[in-house]
């Protein structure tokens, strides 16, 4: 099942194949050359530029070197940033974790299944976005139950994330 992406979703995307666009025209060469030198399907290259879909980090790192740009021409850095909070929100969605959870013990089993199961969904990419994402709303102390402590030091993450 596919999200509905949210309005700034849906402009970052349509901003981003503007500018992908006219950086190709700016090469003078056609849509399928651009996806050769990327390293993507032409089908997948006519979606960014359609902003049917946005790139991975990697894919845009590729795009940057094939095309000769700078990722600053492409992506405006407070684009990411939306895609951050989107994803966050995604993951707290899927989570569910109890509120009133005050222990371990006390959290219903099937949350951390249910995490567990859109963890191993999700790219490198997107793991180190989710752990990142959790590690923020720890340091920052949101969404947390009142009597559980953050993580102590950045090591704390790995072995849920290795166990997930």
């Amino acid at each position: 099942m596919t999200r509905k992406k949210s309005p700034q979703e849906i402009e970052i995307n349509r901003q981003f194949g503007q500018n992908l666009k006219q950086a190709r025209k700016q090469l003078n060469i056609n849509q399928t050359v651009a996806a050769r030198r990327i390293g993507v399907e032409l089908v997948t290259y006519q979606s960014y530029e359609q902003g049917r879909r946005f790139p991975s980090n990697e894919t845009l790192e590729a795009i940057c070197n094939a095309l000769n740009v700078r990722l600053s021409e492409l992506v405006d850095p407070s684009w990411r940033d939306l895609h951050a909070i989107s994803l966050a929100k995604s993951l707290i969605a899927l989570t569910e974790l109890e509120k009133a959870a005050t222990k371990p013990a006390e959290v219903n089993d099937d949350s951390f299944e249910r995490l567990r199961s859109a963890w191993v969904r999700l790219n490198d990419n997107g793991k180190g976005i989710a752990l990142s994402l959790i590690e923020s709303l720890l340091e920052n102390n949101l969404l947390l139950n009142d009597s559980e402590p953050a993580f102590s030091n950045g090591d704390s993450h790995s072995s849920v994330a290795q166990s997930a």
